[in-house]
């Protein structure tokens, strides 16, 4: 059945339509309301380089100072995970215990309410009350992935104190400017307060480090006392016997005799104002820096907070000391702008393009009119994003370039309907037949094409949350671009008349440019009407004669499409790996090793950068600046953090980094890609060529992406209920995984802990009066040290500890004979008084739904292989090897596998129902069963043109050019939907079916070409873009653009004749029951050996 409506006699103006045709001045309004509105509602968008989003995680942090991961696990993380497992909402629980922390990470359902799920969690954990003593209050958030916007590192070669207190003004100073509203500093231990006693002055006068404590407390106070209602007043009382720095701390009296001699703690102890003793130190081209992280918050824009940085440097250069220097890494304003100029050059190329395939082949009034559609969807798309939640960021802007081609299609359609019922002067009647013939099918094409977008929103997990943003730009500029298409073109084509080429003896010869343009077009245009009209109708007549032929090369094609995928002629990779403008080094050595080696490491790492650099420097291996200068350094910068293995990484995915003096990171800092001639991938190469094997690390890795990323490439979580069959099943499966060619940077998971000395009292001390908490609190006050206080100084947080001096607690000996204070005033050796039982403490302990598990990890390298082929190997070779040998061992693939699997299932399962959807909406719409089916054929033909797409510009497959399919099947079911409507609308009127279909076809060829040639082009620019910026998005337009190109092709040939084997089993199925053929029924398909 046909969607079209016609009209006999007079034309009826009433109906919207009707109306909107005959009163351009209301079409105008709308327009102005769309276009004025939309943009006023632009300037207001939150502008970001990549959404924040909730990533549906629920972390409860609990510090437990001194603690080793198996107490941190049995005494603070078992509770948690046993009071958060019955609670909804929550998919699964990840735990980590490492040294002085535990951290539980509870995965949500995407069904649950994150933030009734995290008061929840917030609740339970606030009421559990088994807690050890010494164990920090939780900390409960709910992680986003909040984004930071640069960081200024202030260095030089001062004492660390100074550099501190520079710090510290200058962050101030950051935070005092109205553009800025969160500024966090890193890079530097917290500071402490140190009261260190020998224990020689501990005996002589009688005292133990918890009553020093006890006394430090107890004068270092402030509290309100209340107030006092006088007759003049209300006076307030307070006592404000606070103490911030170490030198308001030493007059603090210990003890008063009646004799008035006093001991005071600087009589005792050395009271040192310094930083925590944790291993955390960060370099700067070799000095010692601080790292001010600025972020933004809400609706902050990247380059004003960059803009504030960069005005407080030029204030501050003239103050600073000669050895200290402020720089900025991190620039995300840099790429923020790079990006949009990146995505804004390739948009206005995209629509030029556009517009000049319109003017090709319309006429040029006409193509202005549908060209303005554009527009006018694309401002007024501007009321929705909001209320959607959407801000102007690099996902958003590709979506804006994705849909351009695309929002002109319903306008194409009804401008080329317009026209074709234009008859003399009589152009109202013709906007609103033509209008009105084309209203149903424009109308589902949209609604389709719509619907091939929805999956692409409802993707589970961060990746989805991720780019949602695509399919929220898209449908808003859909919905208004069929709006414009009905209400607004009309009025506007109605004005156009159609113009006719006059004969060469009556033609003057013009001299305006532009009605020469306009005459050149009237004659390419109605050259291709004519070829049309002389050269589709024999074409389609032989297509459709042997239909099944044709129909079986056609799927020929498609099974050499897919035979490509899975023969691994083309690889896929769930993020492909882009190269960032800098270059990551990752230290790990055994837990437990020297700070010292770790810094020594990190030195050799930044001698091998510096010498690579040199290297490409003198090969000539630089391009010009803009200015016609040449760059003298490959490094803009070196910068090497310890006690951290935090690289930055942002993406679904990302767990916790490493934390200790053991572990490290050096980042080199490249010169702009348009400065140079290589990538950091090359530079990353020769940067590990150049280091080489170090002897004593654990692991040293190498990084350059700065996409995101879902994990590591291979990650296998193996889960045992005993450590050693564990440990022994990891070591087996990183052996496998380092015999595969490409696989590099293999990590077992385990590492060897800490040496750990066991305490257990023994029976006389126990006779002596000793308790186990009294041995655990002198033993913990001496080494740790007992906390005497915790206080707020300026924006930090202070903490005052009492403890030995480091020199009497630096070597095992010094705890064998520390002496323990008895009830009694005596004392005993810690040798007589416990029994010191040597072993090792966990490195750290994961936990995934209750069970202790450990994760073997690699990288890949993906000219080599994929994650995808190392699974499978492993699947069928090593791990059911592994999990036979060792009874009660189970395995999975986490990381980037995981992810995979989870969004790739999701959006199959969410395509599937989207073509059930389009199947249920074209069926009521033709009245048919087997139409929809018809032009749901030509969607799988757009694999085709996407893996041809990517063979020809070299790219791998990715999870966004599964994206770009899913939404190419609502643009190829237009296309067909549009091709049936038309002989449907000829079988109506009487035609036979073979006549109906190759008229169709002819009267359809031209805006269905037309339509794929302005997708194509639309996202050409995107598709031949080469900077590293925009190079994760390319495979969704690959998909998109080449599908649509291919698809087009295909659906003009496949649709005809599907058509006709459908009607072929129609009337085999009458045939069948004894009834008649319907009259026009097809020609009969040739028989094999026949003419």
């Amino acid at each position: 059945m046909s969607l079209m409506s016609h009209d006999h006699g007079p034309v009826d103006r009433k109906g919207p339509i009707g109306w909107m045709a005959a009163h351009p001045v209301a079409a105008n309004l709308l327009m102005g309301v769309l276009v004025i509105g939309g943009i006023l509602f632009a300037f207001g968008t939150k502008r970001e380089v990549f959404p924040e989003i909730e990533m549906d995680i629920v972390t409860v942090v609990v510090a437990y100072p001194g603690a080793s991961p198996q107490e941190v696990e049995e005494g603070v993380v078992l509770a948690i995970e046993d009071e958060i497992s019955s609670l909804d909402g929550i998919k699964k629980i990840n735990s980590i215990s490492v040294e002085g922390v535990g951290t539980v990470m509870a995965e949500l359902l995407t069904s649950a309410n994150p933030d009734r799920t995290y008061n929840d969690i917030k609740s339970t954990v606030d009421r559990i009350t088994s807690f050890p003593q010494d164990a920090e209050r939780p900390v409960i958030s709910l992680v986003t992935n909040r984004r930071q916007v640069l960081s200024l590192l202030v260095h030089g070669d001062v004492d660390l104190k100074s550099l501190d207190r520079l710090a510290e003004e200058i962050r101030n100073e950051l935070l005092s400017d109205e553009r800025i509203t969160l500024v966090e500093k890193t890079g530097i231990p917290p500071p402490e307060i140190s009261v260190e006693v020998p224990a020689d002055n501990l005996r002589r006068y009688g005292l133990t480090l918890p009553q020093i404590s006890t006394a430090v407390r107890a004068a270092s106070i402030d509290l309100p006392g209340g107030s006092v209602k006088t007759e003049g007043g209300e006076v307030l009382v307070r006592t404000t016997e606070r103490r911030d720095y170490g030198e308001e701390f030493r007059d603090i009296t210990l003890i008063a005799r009646a004799d008035g001699t006093r001991v005071r703690l600087r009589d005792v102890a050395t009271v040192v104002d310094g930083f925590r003793e944790t291993d955390e130190e960060l370099y700067y081209n070799g000095q010692p820096a601080i790292d001010l992280q600025v972020y933004r918050v809400g609706e902050e824009v990247p380059l004003q907070v960059s803009s504030a940085v960069y005005d407080l440097i030029e204030r501050r250069q003239g103050t600073l000391p000669d050895s200290v220097g402020l720089s900025i890494v991190n620039d995300e304003s840099e790429d923020y702008r790079a990006r949009l100029s990146i995505l804004g050059k390739n948009g206005l190329l995209g629509l030029l393009l556009v517009v000049t395939v319109l003017g090709i082949f319309l006429r040029p009034a006409v193509a202005f009119w549908v060209s303005l559609g554009i527009f006018i969807s694309f401002c007024g798309s501007f009321f929705l994003i909001p209320i959607l939640g959407v801000s102007l960021n690099m996902i958003s802007l590709f979506a804006f370039i994705l849909v351009l081609g695309i929002a002109v299609d319903d306008a194409v359609v009804v401008g080329e309907a317009i026209f074709y019922h234009r008859r003399g002067d009589n152009r109202l009647e013709a906007a609103i037949v033509g209008t009105r013939e084309v209203l149903t099918p424009v109308t589902f094409a949209v609604l389709t094409t719509i619907i091939a977008f929805i999956p692409l929103a409802i993707v589970p997990g961060i990746t989805g949350k991720f780019f949602r943003n695509i399919p929220f730009i898209v449908i808003p500029v859909l919905l208004l671009s069929l709006i414009e298409s009905v209400f607004i073109l009309p009025a506007h084509l109605r004005h156009v008349g159609r113009t006719k080429l006059r004969g060469r003896k009556g033609r003057r010869r013009s001299l305006n440019p532009f009605k020469k343009l306009g005459a050149l077009q009237l004659r390419f245009s109605e050259w291709v009407e004519r070829v049309i009209a002389g050269q589709v109708p024999p074409l389609i007549r032989r297509l459709v004669r042997d239909r099944y032929l044709t129909v079986a090369v056609m799927f020929s094609a498609l099974v050499v499409a897919v035979s490509i995928v899975a023969g691994g002629h083309i690889k896929f990779n769930f993020f492909p790996r882009i190269e960032g403008e800098f270059a990551n080094g990752v230290i790990e050595l055994p837990f437990g090793a020297p700070v010292a080696d770790t810094r020594e490491v990190a030195r050799r790492m930044t001698r091998a950068a510096e010498e690579v650099g040199a290297e490409l420097l003198a090969e000539g291996r630089m391009r010009r600046r803009a200015d016609g200068s040449m760059p003298d350094t490959v490094l803009e910068g070196l910068r090497a953090r310890i006690g951290s293995a935090d690289t930055g990484a942002f993406g679904p995915g990302q767990g916790f980094p490493a934390t200790g003096g053991h572990v490290g990171v050096v980042t080199a800092y490249l010169v702009p890609d348009a400065e140079r001639e290589f990538g950091s991938a090359e530079f990353t190469a020769r940067w590990r060529e150049r280091v080489g094997e170090v002897s004593g690390v654990d692991r040293l890795s190498f990084d350059f992406n700065t996409g995101p990323s879902a994990g590591a490439k291979v990650s296998v979580q193996l889960e045992h209920t005993q450590t050693p069959p564990l440990e022994a099943a990891a070591a087996r499966v990183a052996a496998s995984l380092a015999t595969y060619n490409g696989v590099f940077d293999v990590d077992d998971g385990f590492k060897v802990g800490k040496p750990q000395l066991d305490l257990v009292l023994k029976p006389a001390a126990k006779g002596l009066g000793l308790t186990e908490r009294a041995l655990a609190a002198q033993v913990r006050g001496a080494f740790f040290g007992a906390e005497a206080s915790r206080q707020q100084r300026g924006r930090d947080e202070l903490r005052v500890y009492v403890r030995l001096p480091r020199e009497e607690r630096d070597s095992v000996h010094a705890i064998e004979n520390l002496l323990i204070r008895t009830p009694g005033g005596g004392e005993i050796p810690l040798h007589q008084a416990a029994y010191v039982r040597p072993g090792r403490s966990f490195t750290e302990i994961l936990r995934v739904d209750g069970r202790r598990t450990v994760t073997v990890t690699a990288d890949i390298d993906p000219t080599a292989t994929t994650g995808n082929d190392i699974r499978a190997a492993l699947a069928r070779t090593i791990l059911p090897e592994v999990v036979a040998d060792t009874p009660g061992l189970t395995f999975n693939f986490s990381g980037e596998q995981e992810a995979q699997a989870e969004a790739v299932a999701s959006l199959t399962g969410s395509l599937f129902v989207a073509m059930l959807a389009m199947y249920a909406l074209m069926a009521v719409a033709f009245r048919s069963y087997l139409q929809p089916l018809v032009v749901l054929s030509a969607v799988p033909f757009g694999m085709f043109g996407a893996v041809v797409g990517h063979l020809i510009m070299g790219y791998d497959l990715s999870f966004l050019s599964i994206f770009g399919l899913v939404a190419l099947s609502g643009v190829v079911v237009n296309d067909s939907l549009v091709l049936i409507d038309a002989v449907n609308q000829l079988r109506s009127e009487g035609r036979s079916l073979v006549d109906s279909v190759v008229g169709g076809v002819t009267r359809r060829v031209r805006p269905v070409i037309l339509t794929s040639l302005t997708t194509f082009f639309g996202l050409m620019p995107i598709i031949l873009e080469r900077s590293n910026q925009a190079q994760w998005l390319v495979p969704m337009a690959l998909s998109l653009g080449f599908g649509v190109l291919f698809v087009t092709g295909i659906a003009l040939v496949l649709v005809p004749c599907t058509y006709m084997m459908v009607e072929d089993l129609k009337n085999g199925l009458r045939w069948l029951v004894g009834m008649s053929p319907e009259a026009g029924e097809p020609e009969p398909a040739p028989q094999p050996g026949g003419r």
